[in-house]
């Protein structure tokens, strides 16, 4: 065999070599890119759920503060709509449950990443910690809601003994006065206040959620 033959099947050996790394990287990158898309939809359903839960915060921190503040003669003056409304604040809790099914995917994926894939990682691999270490507070918080739920339950009348699915019906029933009964109630008064201090633990915890996922859109547009 000639050398210039022997010299051909080596480059066109390289050549295959070549292609196949250049094809199995590409393939790499599109399945880089569909995990990427994935986790770009679930954050940004995640994020819209995630303000609606704070903002959710913000109304049972207000209300609770009017119960605990407001003079009798101005809870007097609450009418029987704003009296539903002040209790599910009192009882009702609010909580994230978010989807983290592609973050999971992208976690376990063992293939090569991009600088920007491996940033993403990073950010995904926070995000699950952080929902993590919110998830013990989010328990402490939902024991409270609902000993306060069973508390109100006790507090009015037998018929309403199912809670917090009750409450427009017992402030139609027992108007603003049951607002005055409620704040003479000790335990009460003790259960929702734990409430409101655990939900305002669990609410730092998901602020620090909040600003990973902040973290991932600005990840998302990086070249």
């Amino acid at each position: 065999m000639k050398l210039s033959e022997s010299a051909l099947i080596v480059l066109s050996i390289l050549l295959a070599f070549a292609i196949d790394a250049w094809w199995d990287g590409r393939q790499d990158e599109i399945r880089e890119a569909r995990m990427i898309e994935a986790l770009k939809l679930e954050s940004e359903e995640n994020r819209t759920e995630l303000n609606k839960t704070l903002e959710d915060h913000v109304f049972n921190r207000t209300g609770t503060d009017t119960f605990f503040r407001a003079s009798p003669q101005e809870m007097g003056q609450v009418s029987v709509d704003s009296t539903g409304r002040y209790i599910s604040a009192l009882v009702v809790m609010w909580t994230y449950d978010p989807e983290t099914s592609a973050a999971e995917v992208f976690l376990s994926s063992s293939q090569q990443l991009s600088l920007k894939g491996q940033r993403i990682r990073l950010l995904a691999s926070r995000l699950l910690r952080q929902l993590r270490d919110a998830e013990e507070e989010r328990q402490a918080y939902f024991n409270y809601a609902l000993e306060s739920t069973e508390i109100l339950a006790r507090t009015s009348t037998s018929s309403f003994r199912q809670g917090a699915s009750y409450i427009p019906a017992m402030a139609l029933r027992l108007g603003p006065p049951l607002l005055e009964e409620l704040r003479s109630d000790e335990d009460f008064v003790a259960s929702v206040g734990m409430k409101l201090y655990q939900e305002m633990i669990y609410n730092l915890e998901l602020r620090d959620v909040s600003s990973t996922l902040d973290s991932l859109r600005a990840a998302f547009i990086e070249e």
